[in-house]
């Protein structure tokens, strides 16, 4: 997709972090998306490859956008979702006025392979270039939550689920912790705002 520096508080990506919770969730939330979804999405969920393949099946099935697990060199398009490998780093580079997928091996970042984190922080070092909406979703631990507060600081809005709808608010709860959430939503209202802050509506 190539990126749009018109597009204002627009953002030109929506990456989400998930764990324990996260596809259920996931798959609820891109089936308010429309086809014509105007930016990409990058998805870091913790999950085996084999199960995150059979969950990019589901989506690709179940919604209106086209769903893959990445693969290195990826360039990301407008209503595709490309969830990060279960056993490899996602990070997003520029090239030249798009964004493509970079795979790198590396340790455990917050015990986990692939890093919410690791994700985030990659997308933070594209700012103010590259505006990135971040969603922190139900999960275990608090991965995701110093990347979202990375985004947060260069002015990247970040929505975290709330506790009611998460399975587990470890990963959401730390984010908010750390002050890094401008919304705190309940999961039914994630892919409205999705679809508001994509195509700049108040």
């Amino acid at each position: 997709m190539p990126l749009n520096t018109s597009r204002g508080a627009c953002p030109n990506i929506i990456a989400i972090g998930s764990s324990t919770g996260g596809p259920n969730a996931l798959a609820f939330i891109f089936k308010a998306l429309p086809a014509h979804f105007p930016v990409p999405i990058v998805v870091t969920q913790h999950m085996p490859k084999i199960f995150l393949e059979k969950l990019a099946a589901r989506i690709a099935n179940e919604s209106n956008l086209e769903c893959k697990v990445a693969v290195d060199g990826d360039v990301l398009q407008a209503g595709h979702i490309y969830f990060a490998p279960g056993d490899i780093h996602m990070k997003i580079k520029a090239m030249g006025s798009r964004m493509k997928v970079k795979l790198e091996q590396g340790e455990k970042v917050n015990h986990c392979i692939p890093s919410v984190d690791v994700m985030f922080d990659s997308l933070a070092d594209l700012s103010p270039r590259i505006k990135t909406l971040a969603v922190i979703l139900t999960g275990m631990g608090d991965d995701g939550a110093k990347g979202a507060k990375n985004l947060f600081d260069k002015n990247n809005p970040v929505i975290a689920q709330n506790e009611e709808t998460s399975t587990v608010w470890g990963m959401a709860g730390a984010t908010v912790r750390l002050g890094a959430a401008k919304d705190v939503l309940p999961l039914e209202a994630i892919g409205r705002r999705l679809m508001q802050c994509a195509e700049c509506k108040p």
